[in-house]
Parts: C-alpha cells; sequence; structure tokens
C-alpha cells in the first residue's frame, strides 16, 4: 500500500470525477489519455466485445497505456455510479519515476488482472 508521501503525490496530481453507470472509461483501439483510478463503484472491461473482467475500488484504468503509449486493449466501462481519481499519462509517468514503490503496486495489480482475465 501507499505510504503518506505517495498518497500526497497521488492527492496532487489527480482531479476527482463522478460518472453514472454505464459511462464509458476507454475504448478499445484508441488512445487513453488519461489513468483512472476507482475509488467507488465498478466497472467491466470488455475485449472485443467480451466481458473478461471486473473492476473495483483501487483498480486502475489505462495504466498500461500510459506507459507504453499503445491504443487501449480494452473497452471499460462502469456498471454502477463511480468516483475516479485522473490524471494525465504523463502525470502518471511522473508518479511512477518519482514513487518506484507506486510502480511496483501499478505492475502487481496489472499481473493480477491479467490472470483474472
Amino acid at each position: 500500500s501507499c505510504d503518506s508521501a505517495e498518497l500526497k503525490a497521488v492527492d496532487a496530481l489527480t482531479t476527482e470525477l463522478e460518472v453514472e453507470e454505464r459511462t464509458t472509461l476507454a475504448v478499445q483501439g484508441r488512445r487513453q489519455r488519461e489513468v483512472l483510478v476507482l475509488v467507488d463503484g465498478s466497472a467491466e472491461v470488455l475485449r472485443d466485445g467480451e466481458k473478461s473482467v471486473d473492476l473495483g475500488s483501487g483498480d486502475l484504468v489505462g495504466e498500461l497505456e500510459a506507459l507504453t503509449l499503445a491504443p487501449s486493449r480494452a473497452t471499460v466501462r462502469t456498471t454502477r455510479n463511480a468516483r475516479l481519481l485522473v490524471m494525465t499519462g504523463s502525470e502518471f509517468r511522473q508518479l511512477i519515476e518519482d514513487h518506484p514503490q507506486v510502480a511496483g503496486e501499478v505492475s502487481e495489480a496489472v499481473a493480477r488482472r491479467e490472470l483474472a482475465a
């Protein structure tokens, strides 16, 4: 889990956003410009139109695309009203560079999600 310095860095970089159920957060094949942290609510990940995994509080959207600058590998849509923290891809990359512990946690989260898919 993040220490207080990392939490302060995340807080300084992010904007809070509330979205409604069925809001599309990412579209497969398109560039994802932001990294989203799901604070409250839930979302589903669709690859080639098929549901692959559910996301919940603490999960990230767009982190892999921010690091690789590749198009989104999946469409992500909220399944309930949700509260998000939003930062740009460049802000996310700076966070990872300044706080290596965050990079380790992101790597673990990506691995868990990929194994669940």
